[in-house]
């Protein structure tokens, strides 16, 4: 199972594959191009959400990760909040992770239907 990211918006949805390093940058340019648009973009990926915005004229959003503020999008997780490019690398990392874990099980699941074959 690849990974798959859904970018939500009001209106509609779009699922883009997110297991190659061009589809993640593909994936990353569509929710940066549709947060601008809209203000605001969701991202869910495997268990991970994000909510994408356009950060405020606030001092006091700031990226918890470099602790300068966001300049033209804020990712937030939860309680954490990123600027763009802290936040690429952590939706990178989270697709790796998708995609390695996917592979193990595929990788268990084909051994252990080998070894039941036996």
């Amino acid at each position: 199972m690849q990974p798959m990211a859904r970018i939500a918006i009001d209106g509609g949805a779009l699922y883009l594959a997110a297991s190659t390093p061009y589809e993640r940058e593909l994936m990353l340019e569509h929710i940066a191009q549709y947060a601008r648009r809209h203000r605001q973009a969701r991202l869910e990926l495997d268990r991970h959400h994000w909510l994408i915005t356009t950060p405020t004229a606030s001092p006091a959003v700031v990226c918890q990760r470099c602790n300068e503020p966001p300049r033209w999008l804020a990712y937030t997780e939860g309680r954490r909040t990123l600027c763009q490019a802290c936040a690429r690398e952590d939706i990178k990392r989270c697709c790796e992770l998708v995609q390695d874990s996917a592979t193990a099980r595929a990788a268990s699941s084909t051994s252990s239907r080998y070894a039941r074959r036996r």
